[in-house]
């Protein structure tokens, strides 16, 4: 989740962004206070442009860092704490999700544009990003938006998904990953993709969706947002896999061999960035050698 120095925030940004518990214990200011001040940088609010305050605050600020909301998750009392925001238009931002970007949320209607901008200084969007194990670069996708992927729950046949789609998509294409529960659904204007994101979304039988990007290096590739591939240091009975993958909220998908996998997680239809939270953190993980996004290159048209 991206997140700023308190030093690099407005009071406006502070106020709806920090708890009550930052607020009162670091800052000793209310939250009515701080919107007041607006878009005013918070060193300025509390340094009042006495120099020897000015450094003994940005000393106190710049230790402090507070979490931008993330757009797929952020709840709508949160959203209440801005005060620029209705209750209509929460509750018509939270029914249009999942969000790739704020330009997706614009694209909507008006009211969509009207809403990016509000929430521009105070929402992170999915971070599209993993270290690749064969260059072991970072990869990092545009927002160049191609198609959509759709993953099936597993209640869901291929018939029913099919007719759920053919719903909302009239005479587009689609591909059919055999077995892996995904359905591709390319050449769909960029456009096009928030409205049908959004039907799609609130079909029983889909259980998420992202888009296809182009990476850095120019390829097209499907990300498959709840999926990872997995190899582990030493062999998987070594660290007694079931309560390794538990820890990470995963279950086996497939073995490839004694210490590589392919894995599940479990996360809420919205959370987009979900899988990237996990990747880090098993980085990270004394047992892990890698572990990447299960990906599906995608040919050009």
């Amino acid at each position: 989740m991206q997140s700023l120095y308190l030093n690099e925030m407005s009071a406006k940004q502070t106020a709806v962004l920090a708890d009550d518990a930052l607020l009162s214990n670091v800052i000793g200011k209310t939250r009515s206070e701080l919107i007041s001040q607006g878009n005013t940088a918070l060193l300025d609010v509390l340094a009042k442009g006495d120099m020897q305050s000015q450094a003994r605050w940005h000393a106190v600020l710049s230790s402090q860092r507070v979490n931008l909301f993330d757009i797929n998750r952020v709840s709508g009392i949160e959203l209440q704490r801005i005060p620029d925001m209705s209750q209509q238009e929460i509750d018509w931002m939270i029914g249009g999700r999942p969000y790739l970007s704020s330009a997706e949320l614009a694209m909507e209607t008006d009211q969509g544009i009207h809403l990016a901008n509000i929430l521009e200084p105070f929402v992170a969007y999915p971070t599209l990003m993993f270290i690749d194990k064969t260059s072991g670069q970072q990869i990092t996708f545009s927002l160049n938006i191609f198609g959509i992927i759709a993953v099936w729950s597993k209640m869901a046949s291929a018939d029913r998904v099919q007719n759920e789609i053919a719903k909302v998509v009239d005479d587009q294409p689609i591909i059919h990953f055999a077995g892996d529960g995904v359905s591709l659904l390319p050449t769909i204007k960029q456009n096009e993709r928030p409205t049908l994101s959004r039907a799609l979304a609130s079909s029983e039988v889909i259980r998420s969706l992202a888009a296809y990007f182009v990476d850095a290096d120019g390829l097209s590739r499907a990300v498959h947002p709840f999926r990872l591939e997995l190899c582990l240091k030493t062999p998987m009975e070594s660290v007694h896999l079931p309560v390794f993958l538990n820890k990470y909220d995963a279950h086996v998908r497939k073995m490839y061999d004694a210490k590589c996998l392919a894995a599940d997680i479990t996360a809420d239809r919205h959370d987009l960035d979900a899988l990237y939270r996990t990747l880090n953190r098993l980085v990270a993980d004394e047992h892990v050698s890698f572990s990447e996004p299960f990906y599906l290159n995608i040919e050009p048209e």
